[in-house]
Parts: C-alpha cells; sequence; structure tokens
C-alpha cells in the first residue's frame, strides 16, 4: 500500500500531497510492527536452552529467551562455578563492593537497555543466587 502511493505521489501532481502523506504514515506505522513480529518470533523460536546456540557470539541476544527453561532443566542453583562454566562458557568473574562473588553473562539488549544473567555463589564455589539485570 505505501508503494502503491509513493508511485501516486511520483506520478500525479495533484493528489501528491495526500498519497505522500498516507505514504508516510504507512511506513512509520509497519516499522514498529515488523521490530515487534521479529522479536515475538525470536522469543518463541529461542526458549528452549540450546549450549551451542548460547555459545554462538551471533546468537547472544537470544540467551535472555533460555534464562527460564536454563534454570528449569538444569538446576543452576546449586552448581560449582566450574560446571556452570563448562555448561555457559567463560563468563566474567566479578567481585561485588559487598564481598559477593559474581560469574556475568551478556543476554541481550531489552529496548536501548544491556540485559546480564547474574550468578551469585559462595566461598565454596556453589551458585546461590540467580538474577538477571538491566543496565
Amino acid at each position: 500500500a505505501a508503494y502503491l502511493c509513493a508511485c501516486i505521489t511520483i506520478f500525479f501532481k495533484k493528489k501528491r500531497l495526500v498519497s505522500g502523506i498516507v505514504s508516510f504514515i504507512l511506513i512509520i506505522s509497519v516499522i514498529p510492527a515488523l521490530g515487534v513480529a521479529n522479536t515475538v518470533v525470536a522469543a518463541k523460536e529461542y526458549q528452549t536452552f540450546n549450549q551451542e546456540i548460547w555459545n554462538d557470539p551471533e546468537y547472544y541476544n537470544c540467551r535472555q529467551y533460555m534464562i527460564d527453561d536454563l534454570e528449569e532443566k538444569h538446576k543452576i542453583v546449586g552448581m560449582k562455578t566450574y560446571e556452570v562454566k563448562d555448561l555457559l562458557g567463560k563468563g566474567t568473574d566479578e567481585t561485588s563492593a559487598d564481598g559477593s562473588n559474581k560469574i556475568t553473562y551478556d543476554v541481550g539488549v531489552s529496548g536501548l537497555w544491556h540485559k546480564t544473567y547474574i550468578l551469585e555463589y559462595d566461598e565454596n564455589g556453589i551458585i546461590t543466587k540467580t538474577y538477571t539485570s538491566v543496565d
């Protein structure tokens, strides 16, 4: 429809303004709809944890959709850090100001913000808590 209106705008002088406005409105309304549709399709397709996809940098944005399935299937809380790293890859080791130890994984982007999967572990190297953070 937008293409048709653009053609009318180019070839028919009297209807240029109306067709131009209609074309603009159609194009502006279609672009966000395509973005939402893409997100829904990606979310459905990648909801099941897949170690190969998780560790492929090309698909890191899909990680955020796998977390629920990952935690359900692998019972991350209670695992040792080396087991988690065998499953999910190296991650980034951090120590917070409060003294808690963490392994973090980039899991994608949520709007304009960066999303991180955080696994806290105790002095014995056992995961005690998991959560996501949006920065």
